[in-house]
């Protein structure tokens, strides 16, 4: 808050806000924690799963279709604009958030259980192990922060897929062997990765938009970003529950690399989505 009365300038607002869009939020809010309760329970093993999940995602995709129709329709501004789509740039940033939420959560849940049964660790030194993953994500923020405009976003996206997939190779082919020099770098190489891919989406996202519709690009972006995270999470979890459900305690290995192994097929299907994305970013004089 200090930073923020020192830092921000105190401008008045260029234009009025709209009239609070009141069906699109009782449709919204009903369709968003429907999807996002259901998949959550989808691995709970519940005894009333028709209850628990079914129910909860059919109301939850009836409520999201019926706001499609009401956003699609309205005279007024619709609480989300989902028109913004007709964006390519947009609509493939959008997509890459969905799929990269999908493998980057899942991944995340994942690694610290990798090293606490399998190598293992206590949850402290899991979390001390997984540190260099950080030490890549900050350095690559500076590299690509300087250089988005001359690269482009489409080619920083690109070369982030395919470092958190080299950085993810190793847990997935000898990690259970692997020294732990190796499996310090290739956190490095991956932390850089995951950074280059969300400054290079986060610059798509908004790079076409106009700037009316930069509060709806962002809500859309966040929603989309957390329902990947969550069936992501919830999709990888289930693998690995089924891979240590049919082998011994001491062949945990195995089940965490085969897991890890779904994680970069997950993670190479972005580079589709990425090839969407334009060539270079706009330069800040233009």
């Amino acid at each position: 808050m200090g930073l923020a009365v020192r830092v921000l300038p105190s401008l008045p607002a260029t234009t009025k806000a709209p009239r609070l869009d009141t069906w699109g939020l009782i449709l919204l809010s009903p369709a968003l924690a429907g999807l996002f309760y259901g998949v959550s329970m989808i691995g709970s093993r519940t005894a009333y799963p028709i209850l628990q999940i079914i129910i909860p995602v059919i109301v939850g995709i009836l409520c999201l279709i019926l706001y499609i129709v009401h956003a699609l329709t309205t005279p007024r501004s619709p609480l989300i604009d989902i028109r913004l789509l007709h964006i390519r740039s947009f609509s493939a940033a959008i997509l890459i958030q969905l799929m990269f939420g999908f493998s980057l959560f899942g991944s995340l849940l994942v690694l610290p259980l990798f090293y606490q049964d399998v190598r293992h660790q206590t949850a402290l030194m899991a979390g001390i192990l997984l540190a260099p993953q950080g030490i890549g994500a900050l350095a690559a923020r500076w590299v690509v922060g300087h250089n988005i405009e001359e690269f482009g976003i489409r080619n920083w996206s690109v070369i982030g897929v395919v470092a958190v997939a080299l950085g993810t190779l190793p847990f997935s082919l000898v990690g259970g062997h692997a020294p732990e020099w190796l499996l310090a770098t290739s956190l490095i190489i991956r932390g850089a990765g995951l950074s280059t891919v969300v400054i290079a989406v986060s610059v798509g996202v908004y790079r076409d938009v106009p700037a009316h519709a930069v509060a709806s690009a962002s809500s859309m972006s966040e929603i989309i970003q957390q329902l990947g995270g969550a069936v992501g999470s919830e999709v990888l979890a289930l693998i690995l529950a089924e891979s240590l459900h049919h082998i011994s305690p001491f062949q945990a290995v195995r089940a965490y690399e085969h897991t890890l192994w779904w994680s970069i097929v997950f993670l190479s299907a972005i580079l589709i989505p990425s090839l969407w994305l334009p060539r270079q970013s706009p330069r800040v004089s233009d």
